[in-house]
């Protein structure tokens, strides 16, 4: 099972993630955590030049670090019968990217031909809350520092109707809401998805 995780940066992403890690593996299920940009070479050079690259250059290398990281690491281990936990895939594209200037439109057609997920989780939490947490890191991305969080929030959520409309399974989540709810209500979606799929793969 491929579940991603998109939203404005400072959001929780990160936290989501791995409490639903412990939450699965209490579960009895394999589960494996990854990120985009991803750890290849390709992605460590996104990471290290996203200052000196934008619109098409940018979104091009993150769509070729997508490709590369399906076929290295998302489908092998999909293979092999565990749970993907992914920070940032295709909504973060139609965030971010349409910061920089591209149509959602043009974003999905550099995308064309990745993995559509079996769950895409969008985070976010109050404009007040996200700024917050940026303020206490020591560096910020370009993102962080040129587009404000009320843009990233709309964008989100008009990221999410956009998937949507391409037949995406979207599910939203308050980060302002107990962790506890939180990761009961997601838990309870993937466990019950994770069943779904294996049923299905029997047929």
């Amino acid at each position: 099972m491929f579940v991603t995780f998109d939203g404005p940066n400072g959001s929780g992403k990160s936290t989501i993630i791995n409490e639903l890690a412990k939450y699965l593996v209490s579960k009895k299920k394999e589960i494996y955590i990854t990120k985009e940009p991803s750890e290849t070479e390709i992605g460590k050079f996104i990471r290290e030049s996203e200052e000196n690259h934008s619109s098409y250059i940018l979104a091009n290398l993150v769509a070729a670090d997508r490709h590369n990281h399906i076929k290295t690491e998302i489908l092998p281990y999909i293979k092999k019968g565990g749970i993907i936990l992914c920070d940032r895939y295709i909504a973060s594209s139609l965030i971010l990217q349409v910061l920089d200037g591209l149509s959602m439109n043009e974003v999905m057609k550099i995308n064309t031909g990745i993995l559509k997920p079996d769950l895409s989780v969008i985070v976010y939490a109050d404009e007040k809350t996200i700024n917050e947490r940026l303020s206490d890191r020591s560096t910020l991305t370009r993102f962080e520092r040129d587009f404000s969080s009320k843009r990233e929030i709309e964008l989100s959520f008009k990221a999410g109707n956009h998937l949507e409309e391409l037949g995406y399974k979207i599910e939203y989540i308050n980060t302002e809401e107990p962790i506890a709810k939180i990761i009961e209500k997601l838990g309870d979606i993937i466990l019950k998805t994770y069943s779904l799929n294996d049923w299905e793969s029997t047929k």
